[in-house]
């Protein structure tokens, strides 16, 4: 049986368009187990859907090398500042990086797993996932900020990193992110 947050987000995922479609794009360039993560995550699981964004940021065991890539038509290819893979359309934006080439793992040097990622990102909300595979919503942190609506500093290096990166303070990040999504926030 699934859980509240699992069986809304099946739900959603089963019937919105954008996000079949990246997917099977994400599946036709990667292999093993996919998560979704990001804002498409705890924005569906806040407000019901994601309209808002039409990027869908993914993690992959394994994701092809450029030269073996599928690219539909109408996509083009990048790098994100972080070295994954991008594929864009005029319409939308689908990021892919190997689980062992994620920011927050190697930087940490850390083994490579779903658990080390969810410890590393910057914000509590962000640690979260959508395990492609077993249908679950996975992150007790990103689950537990959700409901109490507060947003808080999950690792705190990662954080200062990315609050210089948007050049503004901690502070300031939180303060945004939190107007943003109608919470709360502490410092750190």
């Amino acid at each position: 049986m699934l859980d509240y947050h699992s069986e809304g987000f099946l739900k959603w995922s089963e019937n919105d368009g954008d996000y079949q479609a990246a997917l099977r794009i994400v599946k036709n360039n990667s292999e093993g187990r996919i998560w979704l993560i990001g804002g498409a995550v705890y924005r569906t699981l806040l407000f019901g859907d994601c309209d808002q964004a039409k990027d869908f940021d993914f993690i992959a065991d394994y994701v092809r090398d450029d030269c073996d890539l599928f690219v539909p038509e109408g996509y083009s290819i990048s790098r994100t500042g972080m070295g994954g893979l991008r594929l864009y359309s005029s319409n939308d934006s689908i990021d892919i990086v190997t689980l062992k080439d994620v920011f927050q793992i190697k930087s940490r040097g850390l083994e490579p797993s779903i658990k080390n990622y969810l410890s590393g990102v910057p914000l509590n909300i962000q640690s979260i996932v959508w395990d492609v595979g077993r249908r679950q919503i996975r992150g007790e942190i990103g689950i537990k900020a959700i409901g109490d609506r507060v947003l808080r500093v999950n690792d705190l290096e990662m954080a200062m990193n990315r609050a210089i990166s948007k050049g503004m303070s901690i502070k300031q990040m939180l303060e945004e992110k939190a107007m943003e999504l109608d919470f709360d926030y502490e410092m750190p």
